[in-house]
């Protein structure tokens, strides 16, 4: 299977491929997680995509998009706590289901590793929600571990 991964700023084809996502937080988290809705997310991912901080990569087969990876720049000052840091934060990465087991989400992943590089960026950060077992494998098996644990409570 030919897949092209290239950066983009369609936030329209964003937006069609988060649906899947967001409904996903959306039954395991609706308390903090919208149902999706097309025209608020497009929204949403025009304001991202216009960011100089903001990067997408599009998963393409046939020209029909199948999956992307959407990151940002974080910048961590110096303080009297921690050191100056420079972070690439994946802030969101799906393929559509049919597509998935098929490595495109790992290209997704190396195309992040690959920017990182040519921005000179040492870090990436990512995270996922309780219960998304699938990302949870998916993410250690591209050599990320834990590294900081996040509790609430309900109140």
């Amino acid at each position: 299977m030919k897949i092209e991964i290239k950066q983009t700023k369609d936030f329209r084809e964003l937006a069609e491929l988060n649906e899947a996502v967001q409904n996903w937080h959306h039954a395991n988290y609706p308390d903090d997680f919208k149902p999706f809705e097309n025209h608020e997310v497009e929204r949403a991912f025009e304001k991202m995509i216009r960011s100089e901080n903001f990067i997408a990569f599009i998963a393409k087969h046939k020209d029909k998009a199948i999956g992307y990876l959407l990151a940002y720049v974080k910048k961590r000052p110096d303080s009297a706590f921690q050191y100056e840091k420079t972070i690439l934060y994946i802030d969101q990465v799906a393929v559509i289901e049919e597509y998935q087991k098929n490595g495109i989400g790992e290209k997704l992943i190396k195309e992040a590793y690959h920017l990182a590089d040519r921005m000179q960026i040492q870090e990436i950060q990512l995270d996922f929600w309780q219960g998304n077992e699938l990302a949870e494998r998916f993410f250690s098996k591209n050599g990320f571990g834990f590294f900081n644990y996040k509790m609430k409570r309900q109140l």
